[in-house]
């Protein structure tokens, strides 16, 4: 009986020594986080991370981890730590890739306008404006260019988008200036020889008069000649303010005048500018060949002026921005040979 007795306390004994010797460790991970997570379409792959700095002996692994498409994920991470640790409970978190608020203009080349706004629909941008435009190169009623912004320019899908598309109907050249009417035909495809400026005395000399009839705003045209209306005999001054001097002398030279140049320092004015005309004032109108004199700002802070120097920043449009250069000497600088850093 005694001996029956002894067994027992020792198997018990053993079995204590043996439970209480094995009890397994648990590590704590309360201050590792795994969490949720939202991102906008970008083409590049999205995933989670843990955050925290995980206990010695302790790593991570990810199930369903990367993504690039739009959707929902469950990603889940799985922990492996040392023998003698309990098994350490997984994390999940969730995912989400949206739509992009962004996308890309797309080449709408030869599409009519219900085809556009098709394409553009899928993309998300619905804010659209259709605006006809004389051109005879394009089909008509198909995509010439987007007014404000360039193929391939990435935009939010809420930005205002005006598109040109391709007319026939002769333009209201009232609004074109008179200098810059025979480049608006020859790019909207019209050959030199058919464009006949048809001059006049009277009239506003700073835009187009209209047509020789019978042609006429918004006719249709096909083929042969467009006869425009203009004054020949005189010039009404423009505002060139913001122009730069070799702006300025274009404007001058096509315009059939002839400049001086007088120059006044101020240094809080962008070098080589216009300021005003001398005894004359913006919108005076004077005879062809009237030799006109102008003021230029000038700066003197400008040192070594026999290189490329930034005049200007450029605010254009939403994401369409840039730098002005002005080259002060008398020859053409390549471009190849800069970069900006």
């Amino acid at each position: 009986m005694s001996k029956k007795i002894s067994l027992i306390f020792f198997l018990l004994v053993v079995s204590f020594l043996f439970v209480g010797c094995n009890k397994l460790k648990t590590y704590d991970l309360e201050h590792i986080k795994f969490e949720d997570k939202t991102v906008y379409y970008n083409g590049e792959a999205h995933n989670l991370e843990i955050t925290g700095e995980l206990p010695e002996g302790v790593t991570v692994s990810y199930e369903n981890n990367n993504h690039v498409a739009v959707g929902e994920y469950e990603v889940i991470a799985n922990f492996t730590g040392q023998s003698g640790y309990n098994k350490i409970p997984s994390k999940s978190a969730q995912l989400k890739i949206l739509a992009s608020l962004e996308a890309e203009l797309p080449d709408l080349a030869n599409l009519n306008q219900s085809e556009i706004e098709t394409n553009l629909s899928k993309l998300g941008f619905n804010n659209l404006t259709f605006n006809e435009v004389f051109n005879v190169k394009r089909f008509k009623g198909t995509f010439i260019k987007y007014e404000d912004y360039q193929i391939g320019q990435t935009l939010l899908k809420t930005t205002p988008l005006t598109i040109n598309i391709a007319t026939r109907k002769l333009p209201d050249i009232t609004k074109i200036y008179t200098e810059e009417i025979k480049d608006y035909f020859l790019n909207a495809g019209v050959t030199e020889a058919n464009i006949i400026g048809v001059p006049q005395n009277e009239g506003d000399p700073e835009y187009g008069l209209g047509y020789l009839a019978p042609q006429e705003v918004g006719m249709e045209y096909t083929t042969g000649q467009i006869r425009y209306l203009y004054n020949a005999s005189k010039v009404k001054l423009r505002d060139l303010t913001g122009k730069s001097l070799p702006e300025i002398k274009d404007y001058i030279n096509k315009n059939n005048l002839l400049a001086k140049y007088h120059y006044l320092l101020d240094n809080s004015k962008e070098y080589d500018s216009f300021d005003s005309y001398v005894g004359y004032n913006v919108g005076d109108i004077v005879e062809l060949g009237t030799e006109v004199s102008i003021f230029i700002y000038q700066n003197d802070d400008i040192y070594h002026e026999n290189q490329l120097f930034i005049s200007k920043y450029v605010d254009i449009s939403l994401g369409n921005n840039g730098l002005e250069l002005y080259n002060p000497t008398n020859n053409p600088i390549n471009l190849a040979d800069y970069y900006l850093a």
